[in-house]
């Protein structure tokens, strides 16, 4: 419950750093953001899940590839993304690998989802892409839950 309520206060990004040992997770705050008002979390939307999976694409990263893909969606009372939509492009390569974070498991949704009409709303989310040792990709100006997936070259 501890851990819930922390994902509830901080605006959180997911931090994704690749390396020949594998992968490291970690929560990391995406600036001075204001904890959400209202009700819980449906201020800001369902909260990402992190992962240890490998979303940086094999292309992307063979050619130096980064940016930022913003996405909208809706969630339905199980957790799923529905209806994903692509709101800022950083190319084919990026937005899809992007859509497969957003859609590869399900939010953290109150219990109360389906009664708030919480699958009737749309939210936004975004996934930036970064290579360690490039110029960092800025993150959104709205503060929007952003996955950060980071690839450390050898």
């Amino acid at each position: 419950m501890r851990q819930r309520t922390l994902c509830a206060v901080l605006t959180l990004a997911i931090v994704v750093t690749l390396s020949s040992s594998g992968c490291a997770v970690q929560p990391t705050r995406t600036g001075s953001v204001e904890p959400p008002t209202g009700a819980g979390d449906a201020g800001r939307g369902p909260q990402l899940w992190p992962s240890t999976r490998d979303y940086y694409p094999a292309k992307a990263k063979e050619l130096g590839v980064t940016g930022r893909v913003g996405l909208e969606c809706s969630v339905d009372d199980r957790g799923y993304p529905r209806d994903i939509v692509i709101l800022e492009s950083a190319g084919p390569l990026l937005d899809d690998a992007a859509k497969t974070v957003i859609s590869d498991q399900p939010f953290r949704v109150p219990a109360d989802w389906s009664a708030t009409g919480g699958p009737a709303k749309r939210f936004r989310y975004g996934v930036i892409f970064r290579i360690m040792g490039k110029p960092d990709v800025p993150l959104f100006e709205d503060k929007r839950q952003t996955a950060i997936i980071t690839f450390a070259r050898r």
